[in-house]
């Protein structure tokens, strides 16, 4: 089995092998994931069970942990014996299960239901419903952490579902797939992961185009408008459309099947073939948003998918709109970050100021019913500084509170009144 060329000092982040155990050192990335392949596809040589070795990585990313659990969870149904130990490093190891890293890595350790504000921990995809379960906190958890636009909304969830969506139909894998989302609020971007260990896009394109050779021109295929392995269940546009909406945003759109690597950045592709032991069963789809431009969804999805006048179903009026669509309405019940904490509060003042955002001329109704207490750091983060933002006129002309308790409105009226009376005395209204 290969190792790093130990004639020059070895990389700080690797993997290193010892018997059938593999010892992540430093940071995991796309990098070391390729060298850990090396160890994986020697199973079944006279290799029946690894040792995952964490004790002592430092940092790990989703673009490389996503498609570790799924390569994980598939030799583990294949019969293979797969053990874990933990970061040493208190950080790490608390990311590890915050993120349900070592619960799919290992199922020994507990499935966390610790709450990320940020992130959305990984999820398993076998079914309709998991899609749409994932698809809704992606963007849920978009709308609430970074200042979004209408089109960026719609733009993520196209891109999410679609790509979640190929997982279901075309992998062919009955384990499914895994996905994981972070958000980064001070650059304004988000990043995702989507891994299975399915047939991969070589194998599925086949079906149709029997004369294709290599999974690296596969992959280039695959991002075509209207490629597609079976038009009965799916015209083919999920990848452009998704590498459209990348490019546009300048992000970044990187998909790993079989041997084939092929990254796109700054409207430019680059290619490279891995070797057949650092070949991945399955399909990777990495992908980085950065949403700080304005963009045009409609023409992105009609340039990406040869589809004129292309337009999405929209997630906001799904979500929020009222029936009569002359409100936005945001049903507090359903807010899952809490009422308890500052950064809470910050959270639904975000998705808020967002709402307000989608429509100037569409009043936000907030709909306090069953909700008898929340944390008055809460109330001054989300409603005494909404009020501030908005000015007083602008508050009572866009903002309708309904079905408050007594306790829940005499704290935001608390909260209204400090806030008014540092703003009064700092002279900062928005609108004065």
């Amino acid at each position: 089995m290969s190792q790093w060329n130990h004639k020059r000092s070895p990389p700080s982040d690797r993997v290193e092998f010892v018997a059938s155990e593999a010892h992540f050192l430093g940071s995991i990335g796309p990098r070391v994931f390729r060298h850990f392949l090396l160890l994986a596809n020697q199973l079944g040589n006279g290799i029946s069970a690894i040792c995952l070795n964490f004790s002592k990585c430092k940092k790990a990313y989703p673009n490389s942990i996503v498609p570790l659990i799924a390569l994980v969870t598939n030799l583990r149904q294949r019969g293979f014996q797969i053990t874990v130990q933990l970061p040493q490093d208190d950080n790490t190891r608390s990311l590890f299960h915050r993120c349900n890293w070592a619960h799919f890595l290992d199922p020994n350790f507990p499935l966390s239901d610790d709450y990320s504000d940020r992130h959305l921990a990984v999820l398993h995809l076998r079914s309709e419903h998991d899609h749409r379960r994932a698809t809704e906190a992606i963007v849920d958890i978009a709308l609430r952490t970074l200042e979004i636009s209408r089109e960026a909304i719609g733009a993520l969830e196209w891109a999410a579902s679609e790509i979640m969506d190929n997982v279901l139909q075309h992998s062919g894998s009955d384990l499914g797939g895994f996905v994981q989302l972070q958000t980064y609020p001070k650059e304004g971007q988000l990043a995702f992961c989507v891994a299975d260990t399915g047939r991969g896009i070589l194998n599925s394109l086949k079906e149709a185009y029997s004369n294709l050779q290599s999974d690296e021109i596969a992959i280039g295929q695959a991002v075509r408008a209207g490629v597609t392995r079976n038009n009965e269940i799916g015209q083919g546009n999920g990848l452009s459309g998704s590498l459209g909406i990348a490019m546009a945003t300048e992000g970044r759109f990187r998909i790993v099947s079989g041997r084939g690597e092929v990254e796109w950045a700054n409207n430019r592709p680059s290619h490279s073939t891995n070797s057949f032991e650092k070949s991945y069963l399955g399909t990777i789809v990495d992908v980085q948003f950065p949403f700080r431009r304005a963009i045009n969804l409609a023409q992105i999805l009609a340039d990406a998918t040869n589809t004129p006048d292309y337009s999405p179903v929209d997630f906001f009026d799904r979500h929020y709109t009222s029936e009569d669509g002359r409100f936005s309405v945001v049903r507090m019940s359903e807010e899952t970050a809490g009422f308890g904490s500052r950064r809470a509060g910050f959270q639904i003042h975000t998705k808020c100021k967002n709402l307000l955002n989608v429509d100037s001329g569409c009043r936000l109704r907030i709909d306090w019913d069953g909700i008898q207490m929340i944390a008055s750091s809460y109330a001054d983060e989300f409603i005494g500084k909404l009020f501030v933002a908005l000015g007083p006129l602008g508050f009572m002309s866009r903002i309708e509170q309904i079905n408050l308790s007594p306790v829940v409105q005499s704290l935001i009226n608390r909260a209204i009144m400090q806030r008014t009376k540092q703003a009064l005395d700092g002279e900062i209204f928005s609108d004065d």
